[in-house]
């Protein structure tokens, strides 16, 4: 009996060494699991290097190309600017042959020349061979006028101060002469109805009145002719060209007829003259020519009776 509780409590030799290979194979088991972890943890951080190093090497290779004039803006293109010079719409823009081509960020750089009063908006696209193409759509400058200062007047009919940087050059523009600061504005707008090409023919805008109408303007045109019209008869003005050369009058004057869309080339001092009278004298002349037409019918009256 003793023997037999010996052999349970004392395993025999062989199963304590069954006990221990099997502890054995899990430790190794464990111990290679730990040691592919180790491994896929390695290659991770080699991965990771890796794709930092061609990473940094793309970066710096990119920062030297755009130190190189290679990156740089070939040409830049400004279309539909007629009043506003290049280099003013390329300060507003920071666009020019330094700037680099792939950031460029055409949308932020057009909002920003947008907001100058001279241009309601700017659209900026990128063209082959690293070309830049700037159109503008500008608030047209109708003229230029003196008061303390030079002053600009814009399409819309505000006014700024007068800037050499911002105009091609500032004999394209009209002078305002004597006109009041409250017609400027509605002249402005009016003016801003005519193309280009008129307004560039216009070399000054004069006040003027007539005894029926206060608000009327004078426009001096660069060959010449004086044309005289209401404010509503301003945008008339663009037919100036067809007027002059198809009219076979002497006469260097011409009133646009706003009521009856009609032009009428007319002697400049009878137009003056009628300007100058005030509404009493001009219906006293009046009177007086009808005073003398119809002494004419009553002399002519006899003879034909006869």
């Amino acid at each position: 009996m003793e023997e037999l509780n010996q052999e349970i409590l004392e395993p025999r030799e062989e199963y304590q060494q069954e006990v221990e290979a099997g502890i054995n194979i899990i430790r190794q088991k464990v111990d290679l699991e730990k040691a592919k972890k180790k491994l896929i943890a390695r290659k991770k951080v080699y991965s990771i290097l890796l794709l930092a190093g061609i990473i940094g090497f793309i970066g710096l290779m990119f920062f030297v190309y755009l130190l190189t004039p290679a990156s740089n803006v070939r040409s830049v293109k400004i279309i539909n600017n007629n009043y506003l010079s290049d280099e003013y719409i390329q300060e507003l823009t920071g666009i020019s042959t330094k700037s680099e081509y792939v950031l460029l960020f055409p949308g932020l750089k057009a909002y920003k020349a947008s907001r100058s009063p001279l241009i309601n908006n700017v659209k900026i696209t990128r063209g082959p061979s690293k070309t830049v193409v700037i159109d503008v759509d500008e608030n047209p400058i109708m003229g230029y006028r003196f008061k303390d200062r030079m002053e600009l007047v814009l399409g819309d009919g505000s006014i700024i101060k007068f800037d050499q940087k911002y105009v091609k050059g500032i004999t394209i523009l009209p002078l305002f002469m004597n006109v009041k600061d409250e017609k400027v504005s509605q002249v402005a707008t009016q003016m801003n109805r005519l193309d280009f090409d008129t307004v560039s023919r216009i070399a000054e805008v004069r006040d003027f009145s007539m005894s029926y109408d206060s608000d009327m303007v004078k426009f001096v045109m660069d060959d010449g002719y004086e044309v005289y019209t209401t404010l509503d008869g301003i945008p008339l003005l663009v037919n100036y060209l067809d007027i002059i050369t198809t009219t076979t009058s002497p006469n260097r004057c011409v009133y646009l007829d706003y009521d009856h869309n009609n032009a009428i080339v007319r002697n400049c001092r009878e137009i003056e003259k009628i300007a100058e009278k005030t509404p009493e004298e001009e219906a006293q002349q009046n009177e007086s020519e009808r005073q003398e037409n119809e002494q004419t019918e009553q002399q002519e009256a006899p003879a034909e009776g006869e």
